[in-house]
C-alpha cells in the first residue's frame, strides 16, 4: 500500500545502495571491482524476487476482482494493475537491452564468466554520455524512460506519489553544495566509472523501477481486498554475523521469519538472552559469548536455542530454531622494545592487543610481582616488577583472556668514563694534568636504548688525589660531574699521579626518583707524563 513501510529485502537493498554509492567515489582495484560484482548480483537477484512477489499480489487483485463479478469499479482497478506490470515490463527491458550492449562493447565474458571489461571505462563513458559535450549518449535516454515511468504510474491513482527516479546532481541534497553538484544524472551516474560498477548502477535502477511497482500494485489491492495475510511457505532462519566468535565480544544474530506479514509482528525468544523484533519483524539477539575450555585448535563449541511465534488468522504458529557457534580464544599479543625480558624495578612499556577484539576491546589487568600503570590509552600500560618473577593477567569486560610471564632482567651497571674537555682521558698511557675534568656514568647502550627514561646516571661524590712518591699530596672531593683542576695541575710535577675515586652514583628512574647504584668504589689511576 502507499502508506506501507518498507519490507526487510527493500531495507537491505537501500543498505546497498548506500554502499554502492560510497564505492563509486573510491579509486578502483581489483577487490573493489568484486565488492561491484556482488551488489550487481544480489541487486539483479533481488529484482526477480520482488517482481516475483509483485506478480503474485497482481493475481491476487485479479482473483478479488474475479471474486466481486467483475463490477466496473474493481475492473477499472485491475486494468491500472495491469498498466503497472506492462509499464515496468517495458522499463526493465529497456535497462537490460541497455545492460548487454556495455558487456558487449566491453569484450563481453570469457570462458570462465567473467567480463573481460571489467575495469573498461572510456567506451562506457561515450555509450551512456555520448562523445565529447555532445550529451547524445543512451543515459539521456534513460533518464527519460525512467521519469516518464514515473509520471505515468503516478498518474494511475490520486494516492499514488511516485517522485522522479532519475535526478540531476542539484536535485539531491547531498550533492547541492559539493564538487558533484553540476553534473547532470548521466554524468552522476556513469562519469569515469569501470564497466561493472556501471552494471551495479543499473541494477540499482532496476530495483527502484521493481519498488514503485510493488507501492503501486500494493495500493491497487488495497481497493479491492486482496491485501489480506497470505503467507504459502514459512521457514524459521537464523542468520549470525559469525560462527566464530572471541571470547569477551558479543554473539549477533538475526532470527526471522522467511514470509511474514507487517499486519503482525512475530514474536521471538532464546535462551542466552533476550530477542528485540524489529519493526520489520526481525530480532536481533545479542550476547557476550564465553568459554571455560577450548580445545586445540583454540575452539569451544556452544549452542543456543529459541522460538519465533508467528500470529496468522487461523492461529499462532511456533518455530523453533537451534543455532550451533564456536567462542575462538583469543590471542595476546604483547609488544615491547625489550619484551623477551623486563628490567627489574623499571617503568617498561608494553603495548598489549587482542586483535580477534576490535572495537569491544577493554582490558583490565592484574599483576603478580610487580605493578601495572595503566594510561588513556588502551592497552598501554607500564609494568614495574618488583620480584625476579612477574606474571599479568588480562580480561576484558569480566572474561577472562589469558595470562602471560616474564624473565626480569637486573638493571646493568653503568660504566664510569673520565674526559677532558670533550676527549676521554688515556689511562694506560697517561699525559699532562688535565686542567678541567669530567666524570660520568654512562649507561649499558641496549638499557639506554629500550628505557630512556630510566637509564639516566649521575656520579654524585668523587675525589681526586695528587700522588707524588706514593704520598698524597692534594685531595678534594666532587659533587659535580665536571669541575676545575687548575690549582691541583699547577702543583702536579712528572711523575706523579692523579688518583680519581667515584664515591657515589645515582639513577634517575621513570618517575624522576633517584636512587644510589651500588658499584662500590671506582678507581682511577692517571701517570703524568708530560
Amino acid at each position: 500500500m502507499a502508506g506501507s513501510k518498507e519490507t526487510t529485502r527493500q531495507k537491505m537493498i537501500g543498505m546497498m545502495y548506500l554502499v554502492l554509492t560510497a564505492l563509486l567515489a573510491l579509486q578502483v582495484d581489483d577487490k573493489l571491482l568484486d565488492k561491484f560484482l556482488f551488489i550487481d548480483d544480489s541487486l539483479q537477484f533481488s529484482t526477480l524476487s520482488t517482481r516475483g512477489d509483485n506478480l503474485k499480489t497482481f493475481d491476487g487483485i485479479r482473483d478479488a476482482v474475479e471474486k466481486r463479478a467483475n463490477s466496473d469499479e474493481a475492473q477499472a482497478v485491475m486494468d491500472k494493475a495491469r498498466i503497472v506490470v506492462q509499464e515496468t515490463d517495458a522499463v526493465q527491458k529497456e535497462i537490460n537491452l541497455l545492460r548487454e550492449e556495455i558487456v558487449n562493447i566491453t569484450g563481453g565474458k570469457d570462458d570462465a564468466g567473467k567480463y573481460k571489461g571489467a575495469k573498461e571505462v572510456d567506451k562506457v563513458m561515450n555509450l551512456v554520455l555520448g562523445g565529447g559535450e555532445s550529451k547524445q549518449g543512451k543515459g539521456y535516454r534513460l533518464k527519460a524512460v525512467l521519469n516518464d515511468y514515473a509520471q505515468k504510474i503516478s498518474g494511475l491513482d490520486p494516492d499514488l506519489d511516485i517522485s522522479p527516479l532519475a535526478l540531476d546532481a542539484d536535485e539531491i541534497d547531498y550533492y547541492k553544495s559539493g564538487d558533484q553538484k553540476n553534473k547532470d544524472f548521466a554524468q552522476l551516474n556513469f562519469y569515469y566509472t569501470p564497466m561493472v560498477a556501471a552494471l551495479a548502477v543499473l541494477s540499482q535502477m532496476q530495483m527502484e523501477v521493481a519498488k514503485v511497482e510493488t507501492k503501486a500494485l500494493d495500493l491497487l489491492a488495497s481497493k479491492v481486498g486482496a491485501e489480506e495475510y497470505r503467507v504459502d511457505r514459512v521457514q524459521a532462519i537464523v542468520s549470525p554475523e559469525s560462527r566464530v566468535v572471541t571470547a569477551g565480544t558479543p554473539y549477533r544474530a538475526k532470527m526471522l521469519i522467511a514470509a511474514s506479514s507487517s499486519s503482525a509482528e512475530p514474536e521471538m525468544t532464546a535462551d542466552v538472552g533476550d530477542v528485540e523484533v524489529g519493526e520489520f519483524g526481525i530480532g536481533n539477539l545479542e550476547f557476550i559469548a564465553s568459554a571455560n575450555k577450548f580445545n586445540e585448535q583454540g575452539r569451544a563449541r556452544r549452542v543456543w536455542k529459541g522460538s519465533i511465534t508467528l500470529k496468522t488468522p487461523s492461529g499462532d504458529s511456533t518455530f523453533y530454531v537451534e543455532e550451533e557457534y564456536e567462542v575462538a580464544k583469543p590471542t595476546l599479543q604483547f609488544r615491547s622494545a625489550a619484551i623477551q625480558a623486563l628490567y627489574y624495578n623499571c617503568g617498561n612499556n608494553i603495548t598489549v592487543q587482542v586483535p580477534e577484539l576490535g572495537s569491544y576491546y577493554d582490558p583490565k589487568f592484574s599483576a603478580k610481582g610487580g605493578e601495572v600503570i595503566t594510561s588513556n590509552k588502551r592497552g598501554v600500560i607500564t609494568i614495574v616488577p618488583t620480584s625476579t618473577k612477574f606474571s599479568i593477567s588480562v580480561r576484558n569486560k569480566g572474561t577472562f583472556i589469558g595470562e602471560e610471564s616474564f624473565r626480569i632482567k637486573p638493571v646493568p651497571k653503568p660504566t664510569i668514563a673520565l674526559t677532558t674537555r670533550g676527549k676521554a682521558l688515556d689511562i694506560k698511557k697517561g699525559g699532562e694534568f688535565p686542567r678541567r675534568l669530567k666524570v660520568k656514568a654512562v649507561a649499558e647502550p641496549d638499557f639506554a636504548e629500550f628505557l630512556p627514561r630510566d637509564a639516566r646516571y649521575r656520579v654524585t661524590k668523587w675525589e681526586a688525589t695528587l700522588v707524588r712518591n706514593g704520598i698524597p699530596r692534594e685531595r678534594k672531593e666532587f659533587r659535580k660531574e665536571e669541575i676545575n683542576l687548575t690549582e691541583m695541575a699547577r702543583m702536579a710535577q712528572k711523575g706523579d699521579r692523579l688518583v680519581v675515586e667515584v664515591l657515589e652514583t645515582r639513577r634517575l628512574n621513570y618517575l624522576d626518583k633517584q636512587e644510589k647504584v651500588n658499584m662500590g668504589v671506582q678507581v682511577f689511576s692517571y701517570d703524568i707524563t708530560k
